[in-house]
């Protein structure tokens, strides 16, 4: 009996959110080279890069919208804003076509191993959660649907993001673990995390943050073969 409680007490329940699992954005990209390569609004020289630097460019901007990387000097930021929403609503499923999995799909496969590690998909929507049961072989029982079910939050252990934006403070709790990407967009020049409100209070609650690569940037060849597949 006893055991079987320490047992228990061991086991992780980890909250993987999509966007922090499957690169939307490279996606993105991917779509407007094959389908709107309009050289008024985009740099063409900027877009004929292969796809491993596209990624690398993802990871290392300044800005949630990425657009803004492969525009002309002369689009504004509003016009790319407008562009970015109008993308990931009308043309999303032709987005996650070509979207790929980043390297936390091998760790994925690390928490299968383990008989201690449970992980469950944050998605935003049906499409996603399609995307990842036929494109990722993920069970469909280890998906949830944000603000779409009855889902107690509190139940993880460990969370996944992609970017430390508001979306954070609706899993605030006590003695939980949250990862976020080493994407440069979430720290400041001087290198600290960017919000500092969320990070103090998730400190606040007795938490730890941790930072995480979800590619590992030598080996992103291996990107580019599979992102010529899909």
């Amino acid at each position: 009996m006893l055991s079987q409680i320490a047992k228990a007490s061991l086991r992780s329940e980890i909250l993987i959110d999509f966007n922090c699992y499957v690169d939307t954005e490279f996606g993105l990209i991917k779509l407007i080279k094959d389908k709107y390569l309009d050289k008024d609004i985009f740099n063409l020289e900027k877009l004929n890069q292969s796809n491993q630097s596209i990624i690398l460019s993802l990871i290392d901007r300044k800005e949630i919208n990425p657009l803004y990387l492969f525009a002309n000097d002369n689009i504004s930021k509003k016009d790319l804003d407008d562009y970015y929403r109008e993308f990931m609503t009308d043309e999303y499923v032709n987005v996650l076509k070509r979207s790929v999995l980043t390297d936390l799909n091998t760790l994925f496969d690390l928490f299968k191993s383990e008989s201690g590690i449970h992980v469950t998909f944050l998605c935003d929507s049906p499409i996603e959660k399609e995307y990842l049961k036929v494109k990722a072989n993920i069970d469909e029982s280890d998906i949830v649907l944000y603000k779409q079910e009855n889902i107690d939050f509190a139940q993880y252990t460990t969370y996944y993001f992609k970017f430390v934006t508001d979306q954070v403070n609706e899993y605030l709790f006590p003695y939980k673990t949250y990862y976020f990407s080493k994407y440069k967009l979430n720290f400041t020049e001087d290198h600290d995390i960017i919000r500092p409100d969320i990070i103090n209070k998730i400190m606040y609650k007795h938490g730890e943050v941790e930072i995480i690569d979800l590619y590992n940037k030598s080996l992103l060849k291996g990107v580019q073969e599979n992102a010529q597949e899909s």
